[in-house]
């Protein structure tokens, strides 16, 4: 993984430090903070939400977006990564600034 992201940024002239944060899927905290290191971003710049949800899967980057939109504020770029099974991956860099998030809504089961 940390070499596609190497390859992303290299590809687009970017680098860590040009992004405001770093979304990633949050399937494991650990593997999260070590994938950050390697690819060279502070651990300041990453949110997580795996704490309070778990892996949610396919949710799991906009589920992290909206619920930590108030503690982040994300403007600017921002470097999302997705993860699966299978080795699929999918990187982008985005700008937030005009990021609108819904409510998250928690349902019982």
């Amino acid at each position: 993984m940390p070499k596609h992201v190497r390859k992303f940024l290299d590809d687009i002239e970017m680098e860590p430090e040009e992004y405001s944060s770093l979304i990633l899927h949050q399937a494991n905290a650990f593997m999260l903070r070590r994938l950050a290191k390697k690819i060279g971003f502070e651990l300041e710049k990453i949110s997580f939400s795996i704490q309070e949800y778990g892996n949610t899967s396919s949710v799991s980057i906009p589920l992290t977006i909206c619920s930590q939109n108030e503690k982040f504020k994300f403007t600017g770029l921002n470097l999302l990564l997705g993860m699966g099974a299978g080795l699929s991956t999918g990187i982008v860099s985005i700008n937030l600034s005009a990021l609108q998030c819904s409510k998250v809504f928690l349902m019982d089961l």
